[in-house]
């Protein structure tokens, strides 16, 4: 069995083919999100973790470009392995948060939209 030391006095016993991460990538009609789930893929194998891919719907007519934008990352993830998810709210970065804590993800990924005009903050 495997252990990670934590502080000299304690270790914490590790399986080892189970996953220690889980992580959350946010999806939209960006195309950039197709960048994010393959990182996120990376990121997973490396991390020996699972993976979810979530789309929040505002429930915003979409163009037919950025929905199909939409249904190919989904499936890409799926693809990729990953769980994919589709829910709908207002409050998409609540709902990001909420759905992090509820499947108990240890990481999420976002992209930029490129929507702002202020540029970075520093």
């Amino acid at each position: 069995m495997n252990r990670i030391i934590l502080e000299p006095e304690r270790a914490v016993p590790v399986e080892p083919d189970k996953p220690r991460a889980r992580l959350l990538v946010a999806i939209g009609s960006s195309p950039n999100s197709e960048y994010l789930v393959r990182k996120t893929r990376d990121l997973a194998e490396a991390l020996r973790a699972t993976w979810v891919a979530l789309h929040v719907d505002t429930g915003v007519v979409r163009r037919a470009v950025d929905a199909q934008r939409i249904e190919a990352r989904l499936a890409q993830a799926r693809a990729l392995g990953g769980e994919t998810i589709v829910i709908s709210d207002v409050d998409v970065a609540e709902r990001i948060i909420a759905e992090a804590r509820e499947r108990r993800c240890t990481m999420i990924v976002v992209g930029r939209s490129g929507l702002s005009t202020m540029g970075f903050l520093p």
